[in-house]
């Protein structure tokens, strides 16, 4: 009984031994066979008859294309390799419709060295491309359709091709590009002896255009160490020349480029950078950008535009659908007449000519083209630069812009006394842009804004607010509702011009006669203008001296910049004759003009002593008759407070 006990045991770990070996047997064989498998399916691969694929290739190409792609043949050299060669023979790639007729790239022979693993998870990875008898037709049209790119947009994120080797014999490349304005016909070739070359000449705008790129051979270059590239573009129009070095070979997603640059206008320029430049005076510059995927960034720019010098740092980057920036510039003299082409610049001129001189400019504020940029800049500028006289010396702002939505704030323009301050938006989302301001002149003068009219003498402060639509300055103005109020509080004004608005007759005519500018004080000049469409109101306008008050009627027309005016004066202790007429302002913001005159005068000649001494005679009135009594005085510091809010 006990030996068979015993056994029982001994048999089940026999037959559990048995199994264990069983399992390990089937699990060698099934390795074996994977083995084998891969080893039969490598070897399949590195034997694989790739002229098979030749028919099969094109129509994947063309379907991905959208367009006729033809392989005269394909076969592989040599026998057992993981990295065969494969030689393509006339290769064909033809135009998209909208391009013309013909090919846009042809090749009698082509031979890549291609890894075969890579292909297993979708990448095709070529070690080296050799090229004969290549001709490539590149068009782009005024709209920026090409057909190189394949509709795709954004930048290289990659790492670059990894070729160890290019050689390219016999190459031709034509470019089209009327968005770019320029036509060129170039050779290609790159080899171990010269390098990459590419040397073209063409137009760019019509006028003569040479193009050349030199880059080290691939064969001697450290696939893992930076690759340079030089560029060279001569044109009337513009010229260039740059070092783009690339961090590795090829590596156009990620590079390093120092760059100088002169031409007739920024324009020129943007057409072979393609960095959306604006047009411009002629220009110089010397710069650093630094580029990685889709994110650009200048750590610095130096810029000579016209009378203007600037220096700059920028960074670009993506974030979704929307592109963000984010800059400094400083300037040391900044002419903004210096940001307009020659053709811009006849067009105001032949402007001006036809509806006289403006002080509103007529800048664009049409944030279109601006769609997908939100960003943040910070300008400062020194000195501002004007070919007419202007009162602005200096600017400093903070600039954002938020889908459309532009802010200047802070926003501080220097005066030669004092300075303006404040806020300036323009709402780009609606059908028309809409432009509003809120802004404050402090510690300034009368004569900073007006240095030719001596009338009228001492500081001057304001409060502008306004808001309007049109694609303009000008024309959001002409449109604009607010209140615009100007206060001098304190300072002095003409005797004669004081007298003649308080109308006291003897006085008036003394003061003709003497001829002499002798000046009085004046308490205060408020001027409070309600702004509906463009069409300013007095509420109020006064005008305190101790010799008489003055408050104005009539209309300033924002949209001609016309004036209307009449300030009636009232003594602040009438005489023996008091005449009501009253004093004149008119003409033009860019030509405003203060007089005592009849309104019909129509000449210089008829604004002598006695049409002036005539339309007093026929306003006259005697003391204490209506109009002829004393002047309510002016509580100037509380009509300053409710002006300036």
């Amino acid at each position: 009984m006990d030996r068979v006990d015993k056994s029982v045991p001994e048999a089940e770990a026999a037959g559990g031994a048995t199994t264990a070996a069983a399992r390990s047997r089937r699990l060698r064989r099934i390795a074996l066979w994977v083995a084998a498998g891969i080893a039969l399916l490598l070897l399949l691969l590195s034997a694989f008859p790739w002229g098979l694929l030749a028919g099969r290739a094109d129509g994947m190409l063309s379907t991905a294309l959208g367009r006729p792609v033809s392989i005269g043949s394909a076969r592989r050299t040599g026998w057992l390799s993981f990295v065969p060669e494969i030689e393509l023979h006339d290769v064909r790639i033809a135009q998209p419709g909208w391009a013309g007729t013909g090919d846009m790239a042809r090749a009698g022979v082509i031979r890549l060295r291609l890894p075969v693993l890579p292909l297993l998870i979708g990448q095709v990875r070529p070690r080296s491309i050799a090229v004969e008898g290549l001709t490539l037709h590149l068009v782009r049209d005024g709209n920026g359709r090409d057909n190189w790119s394949g509709g795709k947009k954004g930048g290289d994120e990659g790492d670059g091709p990894g070729l160890a080797d290019l050689t390219i014999r016999d190459a031709r490349l034509r470019l089209d590009d009327a968005k770019r304005h320029v036509a060129l016909q170039a050779s290609l070739s790159s080899d171990r002896a010269g390098g990459v070359r590419i040397a073209g000449a063409g137009t760019l705008r019509d006028q003569p255009l040479r193009l050349s790129i030199t880059a080290p051979a691939l064969a001697t270059a450290d696939p893992a160490a930076s690759w340079p590239a030089r560029v060279s573009v001569r044109s009337p129009l513009v010229s260039m020349d740059g070092t783009v070095r690339m961090d590795r070979p090829l590596d156009t997603g990620h590079f390093t480029a120092t760059l100088t640059a002169h031409g007739r206008d920024l324009r020129y320029l943007d057409d072979i950078v393609q960095a959306g430049l604006f047009p411009t005076q002629d220009f110089r510059l010397a710069g650093t950008v630094r580029h990685d995927g889709q994110a650009w960034r200048v750590p610095r720019v130096d810029v000579t535009i016209g009378r203007s010098s600037l220096r700059a740092a920028v960074a670009v980057s993506k974030e979704g659908e929307r592109t963000k920036l984010n800059g400094q510039v400083h300037a040391r003299t900044l002419d903004f007449d210096d940001f307009a082409s020659d053709e811009q610049k006849a067009e105001a001129k032949a402007r001006e000519r036809r509806i006289g001189a403006r002080v509103v400019p007529a800048t664009r504020i049409v944030l279109d083209k601006l769609g997908t940029l939100d960003g943040r800049l910070v300008l400062r500028a020194d000195r501002l630069l004007s070919a007419t006289p202007s009162p602005f010396r200096s600017l400093n702002a903070t600039v954002t812009l938020d889908r459309q939505r532009l802010r200047a704030t802070p926003l501080t323009v220097g005066l030669p006394h004092g300075r303006v301050t404040g806020t300036l938006a323009v709402d780009g989302q609606g059908r028309t842009p809409r432009l509003s301001f809120d802004l404050r002149v402090a510690e300034a003068l009368v004569s900073d804004f007006f240095p030719t009219q001596q009338v009228v003498a001492g500081p001057l402060r304001a409060h502008l607010r306004l808001a309007g639509s049109g694609d303009t300055v000008r024309d959001a103005m002409a449109h604009g509702d607010g209140t615009l109020a100007f206060v001098v509080p304190g300072g002095s004004v003409r005797r004669d011009y004081a007298t003649f608005l308080g109308g006291d007759v003897i006085k008036s005519i003394g003061a003709a006669a003497d001829g002499k500018t002798k000046r009085t004080n004046l308490d205060c000049l408020i001027a409070t203008f309600k702004t509906r469409r463009g069409r300013m109101t007095p509420e109020p306008v006064l005008l305190s001296t101790p010799v008489a008050r003055g408050d104005g009627a009539g209309v300033i027309v924002l949209g001609p910049e016309t004036i209307d005016m009449r300030v009636s004066g009232h003594p602040t202790r009438p005489g023996l004759l008091v005449s009501t007429a009253p004093v004149r302002l008119f003409g033009t913001l860019s030509q405003p003009r203060i007089d005592i005159r009849p309104p019909r005068a129509k000449s210089q000649e008829d604004n002598d002593i006695l049409s002036r001494v005539g339309l007093f005679i026929k306003k006259l009135r005697v003391r204490g008759d209506e109009g002829a009594r004393a002047a309510t005085p002016v509580k100037c510091p509380a009509e300053i407070r409710r002006a300036l809010g």
